[in-house]
């Protein structure tokens, strides 16, 4: 049983969980009132506003979770995370890799270096959970989530056409349906009917925590864009194989969020050379945070299934644990706060199972693939010749849809042979790494 297969059979959970979730308190409230909000006591009271528990949803997400043991226990075996490994064929062995010390190091090493930075910013003696999202007001540096390129929906879908013009693919591009619908998850909903191509992408400010019109909003359409040039790149798409590898469904999105994050399509945007270098460093600190932030919640996922199994799933103990995670990551002063806002995060576990799995191997096959990619150069993407070159770049991946192994994945950022849990680990630890920077110095459109 494959993945997708996995996504339709628990389509009746998920739906009932989904309905709760986009119900509760955890979904209403936003992250992005933080980024603005200078005053810490009034930052501290709204993030206990998020950080608060939605029972019903909790009752919801622990039938959820109880629902999923007994898929697997159907399909005999004697656990979630084996039963959907199984479906995957996946060679990693995520539960040791949390346990290796060069990885615990590695994450120590970064939640270090991620209180040194933001203190600095901060002009503060201590790092506290509200402060995550607080950017203060500096001229100097553009920031990812508050610096506004469009002024509407509209205008941030046209930048992201613009972009992808510049890259050869607005043919592609020009017969998305853009909606932007506040009741629902962002994504994009890909279609193959009757010999043609049905495709939407759906954006919602609510679900992002991103405002309209700022770089991170545009990024987010970028990346749904990215999704569905992959599934039109598969030669001979039928009603039953019109989507790509799902446990590698993400890693041609990711690399688009890279091309346009660090091409000079943007830089021109932003027209100011000083803000720009800002705007790169802050870029490459956000890639190493979604990294951890995808690692975080791969690790909680396991322990939600842990307290299942152990009869211990109780919303304080949770939260509890939650917050303990987030100090290891990022750097916290841990206050042993109940942090329920895991719950803002079901919307992933409700998937399908560790899920997350696919955000930690795409951001990391991503970097891959950009640097692969940038070996290929004869110019500044946006010439003919270069964007030949990315579209059969993409094709080793993408050509047979769901049928592309893991090596075709592999090959097209340049390795010779599928992951490992040693190459994850390295890899992880290179992203990570606080002594040297990723430079993307490409030049895109």
């Amino acid at each position: 049983m494959s993945s997708w297969e996995i996504y339709h059979q628990i389509k009746e959970p998920r739906e009932r969980l989904l309905k709760a979730y986009y119900q509760s308190h955890a979904y209403r409230t936003t992250s992005q009132k933080l980024y603005t909000i200078k005053t810490e006591k009034l930052r501290k009271k709204y993030f206990l506003t998020v950080a608060q528990n939605s029972p019903q949803l909790f009752k919801q997400a622990k039938t959820f979770f109880s629902q999923m043991t007994e898929f697997a226990n159907m399909a005999h075996e004697d656990s979630v995370y084996s039963w959907i490994v199984k479906s995957d064929k996946d060679k990693i062995n995520w539960q040791s890799l949390f346990k290796q010390k060069q990885y615990q190091n590695c994450i120590e090493n970064y939640a270090i270096y991620n209180r040194e930075q933001r203190l600095k910013e901060l002009n503060k003696q201590n790092y506290q959970s509200w402060d995550h999202w607080y950017e203060p007001h500096n001229d100097l540096t553009c920031r990812l989530c508050t610096k506004k390129l469009a002024t509407s929906f509209t205008g941030s879908v046209a930048l992201a056409k613009e972009f992808y013009k510049l890259m050869g693919f607005s043919e592609i591009v020009s017969k998305i349906k853009f909606v932007q619908d506040e009741s629902q998850t962002t994504c994009a909903l890909l279609w193959f009917h009757e010999g043609k191509w049905q495709n939407k992408v759906r954006i919602s400010e609510t679900n992002l925590g991103h405002k309209v019109g700022t770089i991170n909003f545009i990024k987010v359409i970028v990346h749904e864009i990215g999704h569905v040039i992959q599934g039109c790149l598969i030669e001979n798409p039928t009603e039953d194989n019109f989507l790509p590898l799902s446990s590698l469904v993400e890693v041609v999105a990711i690399f688009f969020e890279h091309l346009f994050m660090t091409s000079d399509f943007l830089k021109q945007i932003i027209n100011d050379s000083h803000s720009y270098h800002h705007f790169l460093k802050k870029y490459q600190d956000e890639q190493k945070e979604s990294l951890a932030r995808s690692l975080h919640l791969l690790e909680l996922e396991f322990y939600l299934y842990e307290c299942l199994n152990n009869k211990s799933f109780k919303a304080n103990s949770i939260a509890r644990h939650n917050h303990d995670l987030l100090c290891t990551y990022y750097g916290f002063e841990n206050q042993k706060l109940a942090d329920h806002s895991w719950q803002k995060r079901l919307n992933y576990f409700s998937y399908y199972p560790f899920k997350i799995r696919n955000y930690v191997v795409a951001i990391v096959l991503s970097h891959q693939l950009f640097h692969h990619y940038e070996t290929l150069l004869t110019g500044p993407v946006g010439q003919k010749k270069n964007n030949e070159c990315l579209r059969n770049l993409l094709k080793i991946c993408s050509d047979k849809g769901k049928d592309n192994t893991p090596l075709e994945y592999a090959k097209t950022c340049g390795l010779k042979k599928n992951m490992t849990s040693r190459f994850m680990l390295k890899a992880i630890m290179e992203i990570l790494s606080t002594t040297k920077r990723h430079q993307h110095t490409c030049s895109h459109g």
